[in-house]
């Protein structure tokens, strides 16, 4: 069921990957049209889905991690320090990532097979890495982020501006 997960993993971020790349050349177009305020919001999206890209990532290191490591797993009854941050993680992340049943699946195992106590340092975000807790938040990228994609969207596109 890993594997599944890390395939299925693989196969959502290259199809965001083309959804950004798409994404980019329209903003690079309502820029030249100078349109900026119509990029600015579209930019936002593109940013999110930066952002589900690198947790994608995040959850296929971790994956790798609990694969190596499920021999330990099976045979304790508590999460081992050691992997503790990745099971963690997993369990956080499962519900974020679309179309991905595996991974819902693999949260459930390890809900169950290490019960509340860990559900409840999670929700204390004691044992989530807080670049995850951040990538996932729902609050907006801050303007100096925006502009800065803008830039880079600008230069690729060979298209004059500034914010």
């Amino acid at each position: 069921m890993l594997q599944l997960a890390k395939n299925r993993l693989d196969l959502h971020k290259k199809k965001r990957r083309e959804f950004n790349e798409n994404s980019k050349r329209e903003v690079a177009k309502l820029l030249s049209d100078g349109k900026d305020p119509q990029a600015r919001i579209r930019t936002m999206s593109i940013i999110h889905e930066d952002y589900m890209q690198q947790i994608m990532t995040i959850t296929e290191q971790y994956i790798e991690m609990i694969s190596l490591r499920i021999d330990v797993m099976s045979a304790q009854r508590s999460c081992p320090l050691d992997i503790k941050e990745q099971v963690c993680g997993m369990i956080y992340i499962a519900p974020f990532i679309e179309n991905s049943p595996e991974l819902l699946q693999i949260r459930d195992i390890l809900l169950k097979h290490y019960g509340m106590g860990l559900t409840e340092e999670m929700i204390e975000c004691k044992c989530v890495d807080s670049k995850v807790i951040d990538r996932l938040s729902r609050s907006p990228p801050s303007e100096n982020l925006i502009d800065y994609y803008l830039s880079t969207i600008a230069i690729q596109f060979n298209i004059a501006w500034s914010p």
